[in-house]
């Protein structure tokens, strides 16, 4: 599960193994994300995906007062920020496992890898 700080374009991935354990990675990484920066969020954008539509975790969202945008269905174009990270995140992934000839159990210790390159790298620019 990937995460993407609006403003800083701080990138977080979060391994999980089902579906199911989504919003209780967004609900953590939101807390974590306010404890240090200082900061409130005030906006998540999601796709129309149903881990993020319960209504637990509607309450938890309009009790913290964050305002949810979700995209509409099948438009990346909406939410490019994230899709262009999922596919580089992706391939540089699947370069580093091809590379290192690794086996693919080390999936999500390339994955946290790319995550910290990217977050190291100037890229405002790039991503707005």
């Amino acid at each position: 599960m990937t995460f993407v700080d609006g403003f800083l374009h701080y990138i977080r991935v979060k391994p999980i193994r089902t579906k199911d354990e989504a919003s209780k990675a967004l609900m953590d990484w939101i807390i974590r994300l306010e404890v240090e920066t200082g900061e409130k969020v005030n906006l998540l954008r999601t796709n129309r995906g149903g881990e993020y539509m319960g209504n637990d975790f509607q309450c938890w969202l309009k009790g913290r007062g964050v305002h949810h945008e979700v995209t509409n269905t099948s438009t990346s174009q909406e939410n490019s920020v994230a899709e262009w990270l999922n596919r580089t995140l992706l391939e540089m992934t699947h370069t580093m496992i091809f590379d290192s000839k690794l086996p693919k159990s080390y999936w999500t210790f390339a994955v946290s890898y790319a995550q910290e390159i990217l977050n190291r790298l100037p890229m405002r620019a790039v991503l707005l």
